[in-house]
């Protein structure tokens, strides 16, 4: 019995231990049964029970065909316990889930096949609680979610912070632009924290994490590179200038002196304007050095105080102040006789009549100072004072005082008609009105 008690490969080790140990338990009481009898009959009874009872201590196992089922089935069994606490830990994310699965499903894969080639029951129990033991040390717990989720924020908070230095310190971007973008980088930090303590998993949590970094991210947006910011800042201040010259140009209100000057202004500030850009080291200063320079442009056209239609008024009154003038000059001009004054006058009003048409029909302030300087010229040029002075006028007319005396004493001495004493009558009177002339014209 002890034999086939130890060659039975149906019962394990413990069990073989616990049969014998029965064994040696009904060995000894039938001994002792023996050793009390009192005759022989009393002997075979303890003989025959001692020897029926050794041999119910051997107890066969059921199949090992069976038992590797039942083991199967038990392996079965852990593994649908482990695969549900790991679908229903929310510690875990999908990934990790996958991973723990897989793991679980090779440590079933080894336990199944370590109960398969089991010689014995001892065997098929040493796979089982190995396998047993394999398949629920694959399942690990994450950390809890609310860790998960300090930490998921402080990954948020570090990636906006990274952000907002980045923008920070982009010389690429104005100051306007800069706040812009930080200001959308907190709203969306901020997005992100409401979203991490929304989620209900790990899955939730590495999915807001993943998405709301980079949504972060984006918020930095770069501006294209300083040497092509300046150029098109240089191109904008070339095209202002352009626009701003012809609006001089075509500013009626302006005298061609004063385009000239204005236009050259506006070619000084470009190029100035040019130069400071050039001279920039950020996005904002290349801003602030075109904004600068665009106004400085645009100030520089100055149209005249007063419209075109304003300065021809303005312009004919001073024709006409000039011409009062220029005929109170012609008046008082003792060189002149009172027909070349008359005629001087009428000289300075034809002068003002025609330039006072001229500059109504001037098409631009430069035109109107043209014809009225012409004008004025002409008005100034009709007076024309005698080029014999008074003194010489008066002299070379008390000439002619004497020489037609001469003349006309000659010709009384001449006349037979007349006796002496008319003829002494006659050129005392010639002298009497020579005398009266030249008293008149020394007046």
């Amino acid at each position: 019995v002890f034999y086939s008690i130890e060659m039975d490969r149906s019962i394990s080790e413990a069990e073989k231990g616990v049969q014998v140990q029965g064994l040696n338990s009904a060995i000894a009481n039938a001994k002792s049964t023996i050793e009390t009898a009192a005759n022989a009959d009393e002997i075979d009874i303890a003989l025959t029970d001692g020897q029926s009872d050794i041999k119910k201590q051997h107890k066969t196992g059921i199949d090992l065909y069976s038992q590797k089922a039942n083991a199967l089935r038990l392996i079965d069994g852990i593994v649908a316990k482990v695969y549900k606490a790991v679908e229903n830990d929310n510690s875990l994310s999908t990934d990790e889930r996958d991973i723990q699965k897989e793991d679980i499903d090779s440590s079933v894969v080894e336990a199944r096949n370590e109960i398969e080639i089991a010689t014995s029951a001892d065997e098929i129990e040493v796979a089982v609680t190995t396998g047993e033991t394999s398949i629920n040390s694959q399942y690990h717990t994450g950390i809890d979610l609310y860790t998960q989720k300090q930490t998921a924020k402080r990954q948020i908070n570090k990636t906006a912070s990274d952000v907002e230095w980045s923008i920070s310190n982009d010389n690429t971007l104005v100051d306007a632009e800069k706040n812009r973008q930080k200001d959308n980088t907190k709203k969306a930090e901020d997005s992100a924290i409401s979203a991490i303590e929304l989620a209900k998993n790990a899955d939730e949590l590495r999915y807001s994490v993943d998405k709301n970094r980079a949504n972060l991210k984006k918020q930095h947006q770069m501006n294209v590179d300083l040497d092509i910011q300046k150029q098109n800042a240089k191109d904008k201040i070339d095209e202002v200038a352009v626009s701003v010259k012809n609006n001089i140009n075509i500013d009626d209100s302006l005298t061609s002196t004063e385009k000239t000057a204005q236009k050259r202004k506006v070619d000084k500030v470009a190029v100035e304007t040019k130069s400071c850009i050039e001279s920039g080291t950020s996005a904002q200063s290349i801003f602030e050095e075109n904004e600068k320079g665009l106004k400085q442009l645009k100030e520089t056209h100055q149209s005249n105080a007063f419209s075109l239609t304003d300065q021809k008024p303005n312009a004919k009154d001073l024709i006409n102040r000039i011409a009062i003038k220029i005929k109170d000059d012609i008046d008082k001009d003792v060189t002149l006789t009172d027909e070349q004054k008359f005629a001087q006058r009428q000289d300075v009003d034809k002068d003002v009549v025609e330039s006072r048409n001229n500059i109504d029909a001037a098409e631009d302030a430069q035109k109107v100072v043209n014809e009225r300087e012409k004008g004025i010229k002409r008005i100034i040029d009709a007076h024309q004072t005698n080029i014999i002075a008074l003194t010489d006028q008066k002299q070379n007319a008390m000439d002619f005082i004497d020489q037609v005396k001469v003349e006309v004493k000659s010709v009384i001495d001449e006349d037979e008609t007349l006796k002496n004493f008319e003829k002494s009558d006659q050129k005392n009177r010639v002298d009497a009105d020579a005398l009266n002339a030249k008293n008149d014209i020394n007046l």
